[in-house]
């Protein structure tokens, strides 16, 4: 989660002309308000057991959808990148990786075992 608020701050694309686009500027904030929930649902507070099923369910369901956001805004940064002979930035590729470790982590919320 602090990875993909981070990445945020990376330049997602260099453009000609348009400089350093950062993931605020580039519209990919939505990807936080997707992944605020699974913190809430899942981090806040210590709890013996796993949440129930249809709590973890929706917490798996908001990561699923912020990473498929994440990925999109990826692509969206590549294809700019190169069709203005730009460069892609690390940004880019941090907030899909960073999303991916929260669908990992609220997939564990299924587990009594943790």
């Amino acid at each position: 989660m602090p990875a993909a608020a981070a990445s945020l701050a990376f330049p997602f694309a260099t453009l000609p002309g348009a400089g350093r686009i950062a993931g605020i500027e580039g519209a990919a904030w939505p990807v936080m308000l997707l992944l605020g929930p699974v913190l809430l649902l899942f981090v806040l507070g210590d709890r013996v057991e796993a949440p129930v099923r249809p709590i973890a369910w929706l917490g798996l369901a908001l990561a699923v959808a912020a990473l498929g956001f994440a990925v999109v805004k990826a692509i969206d940064a590549w294809k700019a990148a190169g069709d203005t002979a730009g460069a892609v930035g690390p940004g880019a590729w941090v907030l899909p990786a960073a999303a991916a470790v929260v669908v990992a982590g609220a997939s564990l919320g299924f587990s009594r075992r943790m």
